[in-house]
């Protein structure tokens, strides 16, 4: 009775759950047969149209090789000293070695490093004399080599480039192996008659590297040349034996060929440059082993599926999901991943709509309350900064005017004159300039109309340079930020002698700038330069500088001294390396800008 009464009371759920589960489950059956059939039809062509993508890459790679290769032999057939080496009968032996030298270093210039190690650059002259790149030696004689068939068809095609296996492998790096070799004939601009030949041996291990990358237990990459020559096999056995069945399928684009007793099917690509052919066989027997896997775990999973999470879902997401999805989103705040910009979706009950309802309110409430702390920070932040700047700008103004008020003492009329002028220009690009950031390049001027100053008060012994890296010019930084180190040296660097060098570099480490003012002067100790962090450098001192570099970057940049007793100081600042962006002008502040 009681069981009956549980029928009669969730009917309708149990033939809804019923219905739903019989038909999800028909449906998932007929449609994993229909997927299976399809699947031994069309993954055979979807497997060549991959292997025809690798053999195409393959041959990208490979032209690339080819074209560095070309480089290299263009670069010896108008090299001077190859001509000069291998066209003169007589030459000293102290112009042979000068010849000899200057062709190593122009092969070894416009080689890279990974073309260094797999090929060996190879010219013959005839005159008798040769040249080989590397630690390498010739495997055959020069007599051999030159008479060979291969040398032939390099004069019968009148400069062309000619590619071919050699068995031989002409160079030790080769030997026994044989190699692929791409060979020209050197000739004179008014001549057809060659005066020598080079000619650049590639090993087969460098051509093997191209296709080991692309080979699995379906599929595997062959180079052949056009004779039927394997270049280049998973099978090392292979290599150097002649395979034409292989090559006229490929070419044939033959989808079903039996090779070592299996069902296989080939696709190729050409490879003009240096006449090869690229080929994929494909284990179609194995393909379809591994699909009939494959439709096994696709029928086991479905029914594990259907048999568990379709009743589970239908039941539990109806009734409890809602509460789950809200005690999920109230348990990220304890762990402080609460996410603010994310509202709860208000369904389910009318109790889970109403506690829903409450969440987004106070998630609304919460991101003004923060939006709020954040301008407020960020104003302050911004009145640091400009009290900061306000430190810097009386005290730079009051040592200028003093400067030149001595001048005039001294009745210097024309560096009286020159020094107004130059402190005009610091007055334009820095007090009228109301922008916080500028330039690298705006800073360097600003700094060379300072050492002006500075110069014509204390000494012109004192010679300071500054040097900017070209990648520097076009960032940007903090205004007035290297003075005060400069200002400090010209004071006390130098207070035990009369004359001296201070240097400003500028350049860039990585994604920093890093600003250095070295000086050779007196130094001082450790001590006293980490004293120097907050008292020095005539009022503003490197605390006032560590202050805005921590405002404006944060606390993993600022300022580090090395000094030592009579081996001078170096002052190294770090900023983050940003390019400089020019703010719009303000007309008003251009206009009542102080003119030259």
């Amino acid at each position: 009775m009681k069981l009956k009464k549980w029928l009669q009371t969730n009917n309708l759920f149990l033939r809804v759950i019923s219905v739903a589960v019989a038909g999800v489950i028909l449906a998932t059956i007929l449609t994993t047969w229909i997927s299976i059939q399809t699947l031994q039809k069309n993954y055979l062509k979807t497997f060549r149209n991959a292997n025809q993508i690798f053999t195409e890459q393959i041959n990208t790679d490979m032209t690339e090789f080819y074209a560095e290769t070309a480089t290299v032999m263009q670069t010896v057939r108008e090299s001077w000293a190859f001509r000069r080496y291998f066209g003169m009968l007589d030459i000293s032996t102290a112009e042979a070695s000068y010849t000899i030298y200057s062709m190593k270093r122009q092969i070894d210039a416009i080689q890279s490093n990974q073309l260094k190690q797999t090929i060996r650059i190879i010219a013959i002259g005839r005159n008798g004399r040769s040249f080989i790149s590397g630690e390498s030696s010739l495997s055959i004689s020069q007599e051999e080599i030159l008479n060979s068939t291969f040398t032939k068809s390099i004069r019968e095609a009148n400069g062309k480039p000619v590619v071919q296996y050699v068995e031989n492998g002409l160079s030790t790096i080769a030997k026994g192996k044989g190699a692929y070799v791409i060979g020209s004939s050197l000739t004179y601009s008014n001549s057809t008659v060659p005066y020598g030949y080079v000619y650049v041996v590639v090993p087969l291990d460098t051509l093997s590297a191209f296709n080991s990358r692309y080979t699995g237990a379906t599929s595997e990459l062959f180079l052949m040349d056009a004779q039927g020559t394997v270049l280049a096999a998973p099978d090392t056995d292979l290599i150097g034996t002649k395979q034409p069945e292989l090559l006229q399928n490929a070419r044939k684009k033959t989808e079903k060929i039996s090779y070592n007793g299996t069902t296989c099917s080939v696709v190729y690509s050409y490879q003009p440059q240096m006449h090869c052919y690229i080929m994929s066989l494909i284990n179609q027997e194995q393909i379809l082993k591994d699909a009939h896997i494959f439709r096994n775990a696709i029928l086991i999973s479905m029914l594990i599926c259907i048999g568990l999470m379709i009743p589970m879902f239908f039941f539990i997401n109806y009734s409890v999901q809602p509460i789950y999805r809200l005690i999920r989103r109230m348990s990220k705040t304890k762990d402080g991943q609460l996410d603010l910009t994310s509202k709860i979706e208000e369904s389910g009950s009318y109790e889970i709509k109403e506690l829903s309802h409450v969440y987004n309110i106070l998630l609304d409430d919460i991101n003004r309350y923060i939006n709020q702390l954040v301008e407020e920070q960020s104003n302050r932040r911004k009145a640091e900064i400009h009290a900061l700047q306000m430190q810097i700008n009386p005290h730079f103004i009051y040592n200028t005017l003093t400067t030149i008020k001595w001048l005039i003492w001294q009745g210097e009329t024309e560096k009286s004159v020159k020094s107004i002028d130059a402190f005009i220009m610091i007055l334009r690009n820095t007090i009228s300039n109301k922008n916080e950031i500028i330039s690298v390049a705006e800073e360097a001027k600003n700094l060379e109309n300072y050492m002006f100053l500075l110069h014509t008060r204390f000494s012109e012994q004192i010679h300071t340079d500054i040097f900017i890296a070209e990648s520097c010019e076009s960032l940007s930084i903090p205004k007035l930020l290297v003075q005060p180190f400069v200002e400090n040296a010209f004071y006390h660097a130098f207070s035990e002698t009369t004359s001296g060098l201070i240097h400003v570099f500028f350049r860039k480490k990585e994604d920093d700038l890093v600003i250095e003012v070295v000086d050779n002067g007196s130094g001082m100790k450790l001590d006293d330069a980490q004293k120097n962090r907050k008292e020095s450098f005539t009022g503003i001192g490197i605390h006032n500088v560590d202050d805005r570099i921590h405002l404006i970057y944060g606390q993993e940049y600022g300022v580090s001294i090395q000094s030592n007793l009579g081996s001078g100081t170096r002052i190294t600042i770090t900023i983050p390396a940003i390019p400089y962006q020019s703010p719009e002008t303000d007309t008003k502040n251009t206009a009542d800008a102080p003119k030259e």
